[in-house]
């Protein structure tokens, strides 16, 4: 009899987490580009951003996936964590239906999705639509789940030890409550222990009481479960985290009030409320889930910007994430492609900015001994590639578009001067590891303070040459940075200088150092001549 029970309950909770697993992981590879701009044009407004939340967390069934996605975006600069909390609010509503899915007698249906979802990952068919077929796959698995834990669980209240339990534990529903926490912690879901909670209701195993306080313990449970997976994370992200965090407190500790206050006093309240809308056990959970998953959002609209100054306050955005912000880019550049174009070239200008702060971080960090600003260079690289990462796509769908004669140049030009950024960019983020060989000796020292005073000078003179768009300033950082020009044949003549009295391996130090310098310095010459020849096509085409 024990096997009998235990093998499709077990079992069928072992299906059901595989299925939620690999509904989180295929739609988390689903997170494209495209996605990220809806997601971004349709959470200006508190009700579109609700709409979104629900959809997602209907679909989805999982709030981390909608965090996942929001966190993406607000990192990025596309989407401001105050227009995310809607979202990852009312995700919960969204998941909270998945409850009344679960008493509805929908095995057929089950079958066939499995059927034909698996056919599609057997054979690879359609090859475009992977993920959303391994997704509905993990769908078929979640609900088979759910049905083998119904059919072991009904046998349960027939067993002798089971009712001995019920009887010592009947009316605790302070052990309902922690045994609720203590199963989402185990778990990591929330919605599956509430699942598993309705069926044991339809198998008589809990009372209505007990079952609702085991679901507001199933709800603190995971935001137990959040803090302890966002420990190491920091800044908007962790606001979004926190946002979720928030919701389960605030619903737990309204929910938890509301029913020890119609407990103790007899008020009717949520129970009479739950009670009157049905008579059957599972049905009763079922109202319930949902009822505090749509009342709680609903509460929050009046209190989003609260909450946002809040999560702002103790968990503010981090120094990469201020970096990384993306400022010119919209998402409704497109809708302009001159005027896109014009914005990709701030974007690009803004990087350009940035460079001299890497040879100065470098320089202080020489004169001082330490790393304290060579790791500040790690900033400014993980900014860059995440702004570049924008840039790119935002230039790749300006040339799907139909673009003019001007605006066709102007995107080949953008084209090839992004690569020289990016070439140029990782050649002086290469700076930072240089530091530790370069103190080995005192005239490597040297001679690596002089490089970088050199690269902070050329790059200066790029900045203001590229911002300036004028002929005159582009042919002067382009005599700056020849190959014979005076910067490079002052390193040159250190270089031999101080190389004849250093061994093998300080040799080699200085070689990968002359080599950086000069490098740079070609990309910087190649980079005035690109953007020289951008005005001179101009020109042409409108002399």
């Amino acid at each position: 009899m024990l096997t009998t029970v235990t093998g499709p309950l077990l079992g069928g909770i072992g299906i059901f987490f595989v299925g939620a697993y690999m509904v989180s992981q295929n739609l988390k590879n689903m997170t494209s580009r495209r996605l990220r701009q809806l997601f971004a044009r349709f959470t200006r407004r508190d009700l579109q951003s609700a709409a979104i939340g629900f959809m997602s967390g209907l679909i989805t069934q999982s709030t981390s996936v909608s965090t996942f996605i929001m966190g993406g975006l607000s990192a990025s600069g596309l989407v401001r964590v105050r227009n995310a909390l809607p979202v990852v609010f009312w995700a919960n509503a969204g998941c909270s239906l998945l409850v009344a899915i679960s008493v509805i007698d929908i095995r057929y249906l089950v079958f066939l999705l499995l059927f034909v979802s698996g056919v599609c990952m057997a054979f690879e068919k359609p090859a475009s639509l992977r993920f959303p077929v391994r997704a509905l796959f993990g769908i078929g698995l979640l609900f088979l789940g759910l049905q083998f834990i119904q059919q072991g669980a009904a046998p349960l209240t027939g067993m002798p030890w089971v009712r001995k339990l019920l009887v010592s534990s009947h009316g605790s529903i302070i052990l309902a409550f922690f045994l609720g926490t203590g199963l989402t912690v185990v778990t990591q879901t929330y919605i599956g222990v509430v699942i598993i909670a309705v069926t044991m209701v339809k198998a008589g195993v809990f009372s209505l009481e007990q079952v609702m306080m085991l679901t507001y313990g199933a709800e603190l449970g995971s935001s137990v479960v959040t803090l302890l997976l966002s420990s190491g994370i920091r800044g908007t992200a962790k606001q979004l985290i926190m946002s979720q965090v928030f919701f389960n407190y605030m619903s737990v500790g309204v929910m938890v009030a509301l029913f020890y206050l119609e407990y103790c006093t007899g008020i009717p309240l949520v129970k009479a409320l739950i009670k009157s809308l049905s008579s059957d056990p599972d049905k009763e959970i079922v109202c319930l889930v949902i009822f505090y998953n749509f009342a709680i959002p609903m509460l929050s609209f009046f209190c989003y910007d609260w909450i946002y100054a809040l999560l702002n306050r103790f968990w503010p955005p981090t120094r990469e994430e201020m970096l990384a912000k993306i400022k010119f880019i919209k998402d409704h550049s497109l809708d302009d492609p001159a005027a896109a174009l014009m914005m990709v070239e701030k974007e690009l200008l803004r990087l350009v900015r940035r460079f001299p702060e890497y040879p100065a971080a470098v320089k202080k960090s020489l004169n001082r001994g330490g790393k304290e600003e060579v790791d500040g260079i790690t900033h400014y690289h993980t900014a860059f590639v995440d702004i570049n990462r924008e840039i790119a796509y935002t230039l790749s769908d300006i040339a799907k578009l139909e673009l003019d004669s001007d605006s066709s140049t102007e995107l080949l030009k953008l084209f090839n001067i992004q690569e020289l950024i990016v070439t140029l960019e990782q050649n002086l983020a290469d700076l930072a590891p240089m530091v530790e060989l370069s103190m080995r000796t005192e005239s490597l020292k040297q001679f690596y303070l002089l490089l970088l005073e050199s690269l902070e000078f050329l790059l200066l003179q790029a900045v203001d040459a590229l911002a300036g768009d004028d002929r005159r300033d582009l042919e002067i950082l382009r005599a700056l940075t020849a190959v014979n020009s005076e910067a490079v044949k002052q390193v040159r003549s250190r270089y031999l200088e101080i190389g004849q009295n250093l061994d093998l391996q300080d040799k080699a130090t200085l070689y990968k150092l002359s080599g950086l310098f000069e490098r740079t310095v070609w990309l910087l010459n190649r980079l005035s001549e690109s953007v020289e020849l951008g005005l001179e096509k101009i020109a042409t085409v409108h002399p």
